[in-house]
């Protein structure tokens, strides 16, 4: 026999740089939609009437353009919190970035380059352009975050937004010797 606590999984909200947005307690069978309406009343002003500006001039209202990322994936409105439940205890914790690409620097030797990146980007698509760019054998290459106390070595199906990354930190293009 189920309990309610076993039907429902915590989110835990982050933005790209790691802030904290909230964290909400929602039932397995709710859709990703659920979460992103949600997300939307975290962001509305607590007191006081809400005029929504796009309302007050007669536009239509837009739909959330956020891009909600977990793991190696990026959540789809349609399905439902449990396709993406890992059944861990822990909070399922989802990068909402908004905008279509984010700046990245890679360090890549001596050289940092700067890239603009999708919330679709995998890692596997960064090391492919990279290494087309300077030559290197691609199965050579290894793609690694510097965090300020770790390396964390990345793998290609991850995106590349969700690794741990936040604004100011660098990526780390390396190639090891030919077996």
């Amino acid at each position: 026999m189920s309990t309610a606590a076993e039907e429902e999984m915590v989110v835990e909200v982050q933005t790209l740089a790691g802030t904290k947005v909230g964290t909400t307690r929602l039932p397995l069978n709710a859709s990703v939609r659920t979460l992103r309406d949600e997300i939307q009343r975290w962001q509305r002003p607590k007191e006081g009437a809400y005029e929504d500006p796009e309302m007050k001039l007669g536009c239509s209202r837009q739909p959330d353009r956020r891009k909600l990322l977990t793991g190696r994936s990026i959540l789809d409105d349609r399905q439902p919190l449990r396709s993406y439940c890992t059944y861990s205890g822990e909070p399922l914790v989802v990068t909402a970035v908004k905008g279509k690409t984010v700046d990245v620097a890679v360090q890549c030797g001596q050289e940092t380059l700067l890239m603009s990146v999708s919330t679709s980007t995998t890692v596997a698509m960064i090391k492919d352009q990279l290494c087309d760019d300077l030559g290197w054998d691609v199965s050579l290459a290894r793609l690694s975050l510097l965090l300020p106390l770790e390396v964390l070595p990345l793998d290609d199906e991850d995106l590349l937004l969700s690794s741990g990354f936040v604004p100011g930190s660098f990526f780390r293009l390396t190639k090891r010797p030919p077996d």
